[in-house]
């Protein structure tokens, strides 16, 4: 069964649609890349495929109780905080069903460990190479089924 499946999906910010009628499928241990012109629609297929757009034809069907995380293609200026409070947030929802507090502080630390980032240094003072690993760990942090890159 396809962990994410889109049936006759389309979308459009005028004409012509960005998505015209799209069928599309993931399935497990699937790496998929998309390539395409500037304003083609690859952007706009990940934030649907995230959930952050909903299409104007067609549905969306996720496998039930399936994680997805979006890492963005430009890192959000206005992120501020420590390397550990950035990667911790990408927790999101999944925080609050992690009851143990132990388990939570171990999954973010080991997160950040794994992609070699100091925890307490502030995320507005980092290169801009180790801001996209803060933001790879934040997108990882919750283990999630699809990662969108």
């Amino acid at each position: 069964m396809a962990l994410i499946g889109m049936r006759d999906v389309c979308l459009g910010f005028g004409e012509p649609l960005l998505l015209d009628h799209v069928d599309f499928h993931i399935e497990r241990r699937e790496r998929i890349c998309l390539l395409g012109r500037n304003g083609t629609g690859k952007s706009t297929l990940l934030r649907l495929l995230n959930g952050e757009l909903t299409p104007d034809e067609g549905e969306i069907a996720y496998l039930q109780g399936l994680r997805v995380s979006l890492l963005p293609q430009e890192v959000p200026q206005e992120m501020l905080g420590t390397v550990w409070e950035v990667v911790a947030a990408g927790l999101g929802e999944l925080e609050t069903a992690i009851s143990d507090t132990g388990s939570r502080h171990h999954r973010v630390e080991r997160t950040i460990s794994r992609m070699d980032l100091n925890p307490n240094e502030r995320f507005e003072s980092l290169s801009a190479g180790l801001k996209r690993r803060a933001m790879l760990a934040r997108g990882l942090v919750s283990e999630p089924d699809v990662l969108l890159l």
